[in-house]
């Protein structure tokens, strides 16, 4: 399982990633909609669910 390195300010943290997929729109040629990661927190005490989604342009 790969580990995840997620830096906020002075604090890091190491997350074990369970599980990662992607939301996919077929109707418009498969584009990526989203990126979903299930992580687990190294010290085994939290489950956190991370939601990446596509950033909207602005005319």
């Amino acid at each position: 399982m790969p580990y995840l390195l997620f830096e906020n300010g002075g604090y890091s943290t190491i997350k074990r990633s369970l599980g990662f997929w992607e939301v996919r729109n077929i109707r418009r040629g498969d584009e990526l909609m989203s990126v979903h990661m299930l992580l687990l927190d190294s010290n085994v005490s939290s489950v956190f669910e991370a939601n990446v989604s596509k950033a909207r342009r602005m005319n």
